[in-house]
């Protein structure tokens, strides 16, 4: 199969937004592109392969080349994912590790203060 250049536009089905950052990959590889601030994307594909659109919060979707060359305005609609719900993380800080200072869960080093180390060592 001779190869295309298929160019389209990723939107949500909750809101017709488009879709930015979602990742289009060919199917079957680790070949793809992510879609831009208009939730565009262009990709040089084997005419007789699929796309296979991903993004956060959202179900995936394979589509056929050949559709995408067909349609005219090559919009991709991708469902909204319901199990994810981000409207708690948008509310707060949620703290994993308690008490630890990074991702790993390590202490890391605290210099002592000016204070803690000129103290007089009375006896």
């Amino acid at each position: 199969a001779s190869p295309v250049v298929v160019r389209g536009m990723v939107i949500g089905s909750d809101d017709k937004e488009p879709v930015i950052g979602a990742v289009v990959f060919i199917d079957g590889t680790k070949k793809g592109v992510a879609t831009n601030i208009d939730g565009q994307f262009a990709l040089k594909v084997p005419s007789d392969t699929s796309l296979v659109i991903s993004s956060i919060g959202y179900y995936s979707k394979k589509v056929r080349v050949s559709s995408l060359l067909s349609s005219d305005n090559n919009v991709i609609m991708l469902e909204e994912d319901e199990a994810i719900d981000f409207s708690g993380i948008a509310g707060g800080v949620v703290t994993v590790l308690p008490n630890y200072d990074d991702v790993y869960g390590h202490r890391t080093y605290k210099p002592k203060s000016h204070k803690e180390k000129n103290k007089k060592k009375c006896k």
